[in-house]
């Protein structure tokens, strides 16, 4: 009995001098530390908290210190950073690999279809005649990249700087040089063609069109038959350039020009009327559709008047103004046709003032 005492006392002894240690590394990180360094890793790397992940803890020293292996999962960069296991004070963070370059960002369809609408008004073309030729960088903090823009027909070119983000086009630069196109026999415009225009000048100056004569013609596309013609108000003396397919007779605009004939002509329209309010929706619209990035339209009451075209028809016609993205408004003047019976706009130009 002696003996089994002592041997058990001595196994007893054996088992409580062995001691089970974890390995440093596996200890758990308290979240309070990693929660630290994910903070101070992303100041460091100048991005949101949310990309930075702990990927691995070394062993705690005699101080209580540890360092924890940070990465950016976005970009792939990687840190050092030493924490304080008991307060979870940050030391320092040691960057410890670059950012891995990001792959090149691609310009939205609209931003280049904005600069594309905006260059062709800035040389006075058809957009079909504007092509993109390359896109610089596009800026991580405002979204505003530049556009090297060419009028495939002669060649000028010009720079359009675009918010990306918006679609809004912040400003257009014309270049050089203008290459003339190449000379062709003179085209003769078809009569087609001149009556429409005289028709759709009319219309836009609110007159018969026995008023309107044509005055001249440029030259015709011959991609895409386009032409524009010179036409003038034989009683007022206001002119217009009217831009026409010579292909379908179809015009594409018309531009108003001076003198403007005398105010104070038609009958004062309220802005409650509800032909002048489908009028200027209508218009508002194919603003819209026109131009990019419209922030606000105001249609101007105090120049809203009608003009009587038949028994069935009047013309509303008044003023406005819109602003994209930046503090400028554009002004332009309107006008439609409308169906006095039924109140359907049945046609709605507008014509901006530059």
């Amino acid at each position: 009995m002696t003996q089994l005492k002592a041997i058990l006392s001595a196994g007893v002894m054996t088992i409580a001098s062995v001691a089970i240690v974890a390995p440093a590394s596996a200890q758990p990180v308290p979240e309070a530390s990693v929660n630290a360094c994910i903070q101070r890793t992303a100041e460091a790397m100048v991005v949101p908290a949310r990309d930075i992940r702990m990927t691995n803890a070394g062993p705690v020293d005699v101080k209580g210190v540890r360092t924890l292996s940070m990465r950016n999962m976005v970009t792939g960069q990687t840190a050092d950073c030493q924490v304080n296991m008991i307060d979870a004070f940050v030391l320092d963070v040691r960057l410890t690999s670059n950012p891995a370059p990001r792959p090149p960002q691609t310009v939205p369809q609209a931003s280049i279809n904005a600069c594309i609408q905006q260059t062709a008004e800035a040389m006075v073309v058809a957009t079909r005649d504007i092509e993109l030729v390359n896109a610089g960088p596009i800026s991580a903090e405002t979204g505003v990249s530049t556009l090297n823009m060419r009028n495939r027909v002669t060649g000028q070119t010009a720079t359009c700087r675009v918010n990306t983000i918006t679609n809004t086009v912040i400003a257009v630069q014309l270049g050089g040089p203008t290459t003339p196109p190449p000379q062709r026999p003179p085209q003769t415009v078809p009569q087609a063609s001149i009556d429409a225009c005289i028709q759709r000048t009319a219309e836009s100056m609110v007159v018969a069109t026995r008023d309107i004569e044509f005055v001249s013609a440029g030259p015709i596309s011959a991609e895409s038959g386009m032409v524009t013609l010179s036409l003038r108000n034989r009683v007022t003396r206001q002119t217009a350039t009217c831009r026409v397919n010579t292909t379908t007779n179809t015009v594409a605009s018309v531009q108003l020009g001076g003198p403007t004939p005398p105010p104070n002509q038609g009958r004062p329209v309220p802005p409650t009327d509800p032909m002048a309010r489908n009028c200027q929706a209508n218009v508002g619209n194919k603003i819209r559709r026109s131009y990019g990035g419209i922030q606000q339209i105001n249609f101007l009451s105090d120049t809203t008047r009608a003009f009587p075209i038949s028994n069935t028809q009047e013309s509303i016609r008044g003023e406005g103004q819109f602003r994209q993205g930046g503090p400028n408004w554009t002004p332009f003047i309107y006008n439609c046709t409308v169906n006095k019976r039924t109140g359907n706009v049945e046609r709605a130009t507008f014509n901006v003032l530059r």
